[in-house]
């Protein structure tokens, strides 16, 4: 096991950031494995986007076994969990009674005992008497503990269990912009969903956290006594400039990503170079596209500290750099006429209003979600919106999270940016969708 997934074992790791999820979701994470194949994962969820105001706190704890390399992801092996027990602290009483009001709803009649949770009380919701009986611990608690316990059934449907087999990937992240002191290693969790492969924000290692404020906040913290990070300065959306991905990124179907995003005034500019491997060297294509943009029409401070921006797509272009991709589109009508395309050539599917097989479609619209940040070097990110893709003939959503951070590039104090996409792109983030549907490049490999 520990050959499989070196470096898993005997480490803590953190957030180095409050974590933005779809809904949206403030969410603070802290992860232990141990040499003893056993893991305490701590969630803190928050009211706020800075993760100033706790919410509930959740603690769970069993053991793992690593199954094997993922089919699906290059890099990742599968993680199989077993949940020995989940405790839950709520510290405001509105979220306690919103949490207690979804557990009616979701499993009714699951908790009948359960009439009222107190704020700051310990609650045991899950303990798995296949491993060890029922424990006297359940018998003797103190007055600020009690067990309610509730089926995994139920665990996963109000979204506080574990996936049955997750992903696990740990990647070395080489010195670099944004922050140049030092290598870092990271895990990334995730799991395999129907519409793809998911991953987490990365957590940073326990033993590297000496400089990271937030990191220190998780690994003193308890779930009574959940960390309170100060309030987070609110910039505008301005979004001129030329901006890159600060890694290599990991899309769905065990596709790699590097976008590149330029904005002059009301137009944008932006490409896509989709590889094979996770380290951004075999490339397969480039999707690029431009157009314009506009404020959305959206209620104010949607999503705290980010704004809506309707991006609208006036051209489209793709170049292919996979023989069998070339040969996949040879003969697509849909797609212009056949016989045009060519080895690492550019193609401008301007003229036949995209790709319809592919999933391209000139002109359209996409829904953005924008907030720009600077982070403690120094360094302006901008963040653009992470939504799953919707069903054919399903509207499309506006995304409540956001991708991993694009990194303004024409600041002088940077290296060069051929130095910088070589040597800072071996780790991967969350899947996502952003100015260019991401379902082309998933079409493509699907029938390659």
């Amino acid at each position: 096991m520990r050959d499989r997934c070196p470096g898993l074992t005997v480490q803590g790791q953190h957030n180095s950031r409050c974590e933005v999820r779809e809904g949206p979701e403030y969410v603070l994470r802290s992860f232990m494995y141990s040499g003893n194949d056993t893991f305490v994962f701590s969630t803190h969820r928050y009211a706020d986007d800075s993760c100033g105001r706790p919410g509930i706190s959740a603690v769970l704890r069993g053991r793992f076994s690593i199954r094997g390399k993922s089919w699906s992801t290059v890099g990742a092996s599968q993680i199989d969990y077993t949940l020995d027990r989940l405790e839950l602290v709520v510290h405001n009483q509105q979220v306690a009674d919103e949490w207690l009001l979804k557990l009616n709803v979701t499993c009714p009649g699951a908790l009948p005992r359960l009439r009222k949770l107190r704020v700051h009380s310990e609650y045991i919701l899950f303990y798995n008497n296949n491993v060890t009986g029922t424990p006297q611990e359940l018998q003797d608690m103190s007055p600020n503990q009690e067990a309610h316990l509730l089926d995994a059934v139920c665990l996963r449907a109000l979204e506080m269990g574990l996936p049955d087999t997750g992903l696990v990937k740990i990647q070395k992240r080489p010195p670099g912009p944004p922050d140049p002191r030092a290598p870092r290693v990271e895990l990334f969790l995730g799991e395999t969903r129907q519409k793809g492969t998911v991953f987490y924000t990365p957590l940073l290692k326990v033993t590297q956290s000496v400089d990271c404020e937030v990191c220190l906040a998780l690994e003193r913290a308890s779930p009574k006594v959940p960390p309170s990070l100060p309030f987070a300065a609110r910039l505008p959306a301005l979004m001129s400039g030329e901006w890159v991905s600060t890694r290599c990124e990991t899309r769905p179907m065990g596709l790699f990503l590097r976008r590149r995003l330029k904005v002059t005034g009301r137009s944008w500019d932006a490409e896509f170079r989709f590889f094979s491997d996770s380290k951004c060297s075999t490339a397969t294509l480039v999707a690029s596209a431009q157009g314009h943009y506009s404020a959305a029409k959206t209620p104010a401070n949607r999503i705290p500290g980010a704004s809506d921006f309707d991006f609208m797509v006036d051209k489209g272009f793709l170049t292919l750099h996979d023989k069998a991709l070339v040969a996949s589109l040879q003969k697509d009508k849909k797609c212009g006429a056949p016989g045009v395309w060519q080895l690492g050539v550019k193609r401008d599917l301007t003229p036949s209003k995209g790709c319809p097989p592919l999933g391209i479609v000139i002109p359209t619209t996409e829904y953005e979600l924008v907030r720009v940040e600077v982070d403690s070097q120094g360094n302006t990110l901008l963040y653009l919106g992470h939504s799953e893709s919707t069903k054919k003939g399903e509207p499309k959503k506006r995304p409540t999270a956001f991708q991993p951070p694009l990194l303004q590039c024409n600041a002088p104090e940077l290296p060069p940016l051929t130095h910088f996409l070589n040597s800072y792109n071996r780790a991967p983030p969350p899947g996502g969708s952003s100015v260019v549907a991401v379902a082309i490049v998933i079409a493509l490999i699907a029938r390659h």
